[in-house]
């Protein structure tokens, strides 16, 4: 007696599931890592033609940066949705995506918890679906202190805008080709990008004319002073701890806070 309908592909996918995972077991030493979690092969949008991979994370610029590489692969500007529907991922090619770990170059852009974290709530809480998700919250200081003692009590990993990045990373910071600090984007990316394809630099003037992807930006950056006493900042250290065990993330996060006369405390 034969599977029914829908569960020939169910099965497949789990198996290829398993193959992965087990392959990933094999490749964690390779990438100096304990364990690699075979739930973010998800995460990595894979560009075969450019031989790329890019480990999505949300609020990060990753939009752009998949429009971009879509553009540079097909010729095709389009909106980022298309995109992101169109792109392979590395989860959807079992054991043969795990292989591409070795082959293609690896890339992600990282950010500061603190404008990340802001940015997400500034850009998320304008729409009544967020609202009632997850609390209303007013768009103001005292809105945005309600919210993190939202992700304080439980919120935290609710929705994948605003958590830790450490959650979606695939690899061990040092495992990336290339990893790049979200306040330098996306200069640096065209320059990295122009050194492994020449001609991206040029491909990029011909996609930035046009390009309009992404959700309005909310200037995060420029509103930490009015958003964060010390008592916020501390709270987002504790809640994104892991975060800031990357360098370019604590970098980030350190210069950030050095603007607002605030260090960061923990070692």
């Amino acid at each position: 007696m034969g599977l029914p309908p829908g569960r020939h592909r169910e099965v497949k996918n789990k198996g290829s599931r398993r193959g992965a995972r087990l392959a990933l077991k094999l490749l964690s030493p390779h990438f100096g890592a304990k364990s690699i979690p075979v739930r973010n092969l998800k995460q990595m949008a894979f560009f075969p033609k450019l031989g790329l991979t890019l480990n999505r994370l949300q609020k990060n610029g990753s939009s752009t940066a998949v429009g971009f590489l879509y553009f540079l692969e097909n010729g095709d500007q389009v909106e980022p949705n298309y995109a992101k529907e169109q792109t392979t991922h590395l989860s959807e090619l079992g054991i043969a995506g795990v292989a591409k770990l070795l082959s293609t170059k690896k890339l992600v852009i990282v950010r500061d918890p603190y404008s990340r974290l802001l940015s997400a709530f500034l850009n998320k809480f304008r729409t009544r679906h967020y609202q009632q998700a997850f609390g209303p919250f007013d768009l103001s200081p005292s809105g945005f202190r309600q919210f993190l003692l939202f992700l304080d009590r439980g919120g935290l990993r609710a929705n994948s805008h605003w958590s830790p990045q450490s959650d979606r990373l695939l690899l061990p910071h040092d495992g990336y080709d290339y990893v790049l600090s979200f306040n330098a984007f996306p200069s640096k990316l065209v320059q990295k990008l122009d050194e492994w394809i020449p001609g991206a630099a040029r491909k990029w003037e011909e996609f930035s004319i046009a390009e309009t992807s992404g959700p309005p930006a909310t200037r995060a950056l420029d509103n930490l002073s009015a958003f964060y006493s010390r008592n916020e900042a501390v709270m987002v250290e504790r809640l994104f701890r892991d975060d800031f065990e990357v360098p370019q993330i604590r970098e980030q996060a350190r210069v950030a806070m050095h603007a607002l006369g605030q260090e960061i405390r923990f070692d």
